[in-house]
């Protein structure tokens, strides 16, 4: 085991990003699950950690360069510190677990293409305008996440945002969300404010605003003729929808406005 290796927590809390590109990808896996008080499940003994081509939850490529990592749902503990995630990383996944702490989305690869950690016990804000350009997937549902939320600067690439089930607040922009935008889910939050509905995506599919504190009129004549599910129930928005069998897919299209707030 090198000495790059034998970090810990609190030794690699204060190592800079001049740091971060000499080290080796065992060493960056090992800072990035360091905080998991159970590893051994993912790594083997935690003092002596196996080498990641020995990780069952880690995918390399002919390089040995790490590519892809599914940690183990409904058993991991702590916390992930994702500044040190391997620069080659494109999939990570830790769903349906117990991690908690703070949400760093700052210091991402370029590399990566999808984060999925739904279903934790993350708190914190977070920041989307400094997300790898690459991502396409971002699933952050069911945590504990609050603080506002800026839509206006996401990665072009991105095509999915999953943000339902947290504390977010504020109000929202949805006028400059990514062209290639498929779903957005900000339902049950905290949101407020007015809704521009005119300059979504031309390929959006499924907008989820429901169970939020969004209110006033909204024009709903602009929606793009791709969307197939509108949910903004629970909210206190109002307005009027014409679907039209020329500009809906009508047999497919589902809208929900049970406003009972």
């Amino acid at each position: 085991m090198n000495l790059s290796v034998a970090l810990t927590a609190a030794d690699s809390s204060h190592l800079g990003r001049l740091d971060y590109a000499s080290l080796s990808q065992q060493a960056l896996m090992e800072m990035l699950i360091d905080g998991i008080s159970n590893r051994e499940i993912i790594c083997g003994e935690k003092d002596a950690p196996d080498d990641i081509s020995e990780w069952r939850t880690v995918a390399l490529n002919e390089r040995k360069e790490v590519t892809s990592i599914q940690l183990p749902s409904s058993l991991l503990k702590g916390s992930v510190h994702l500044q040190w995630l391997p620069p080659t990383v494109e999939i990570l996944i830790g769903k349906n677990n117990r991690l908690c702490g703070t949400m760093d989305l700052t210091h991402l690869p370029d590399s990566l293409r999808e984060l999925q950690l739904q279903k934790n016990k993350l708190s914190s804000s977070i920041v989307l305008t400094r997300l790898p350009k690459n991502l396409q997937v971002l699933a952050l549902h069911h945590n504990d996440l609050a603080g506002t939320l800026d839509c206006d600067n996401l990665p072009k690439s991105m095509e999915m945002l999953y943000l339902y089930h947290n504390r977010f607040s504020g109000s929202i922009s949805m006028s400059r969300l990514p062209p290639k935008m498929k779903v957005f889910s900000v339902s049950w939050n905290r949101l407020s404010g007015p809704v521009n509905l005119t300059m979504l995506p031309e390929v959006l599919e499924e907008l989820y605003l429901n169970d939020n504190n969004f209110s006033g009129h909204t024009n709903f004549s602009e929606l793009p003729k791709s969307v197939f599910y509108l949910d903004v129930s629970s909210t206190e928005i109002s307005g009027e929808l014409h679907v039209n069998a020329c500009r809906f897919r009508e047999e497919k299209f589902e809208f929900l406005v049970d406003n009972s707030k």
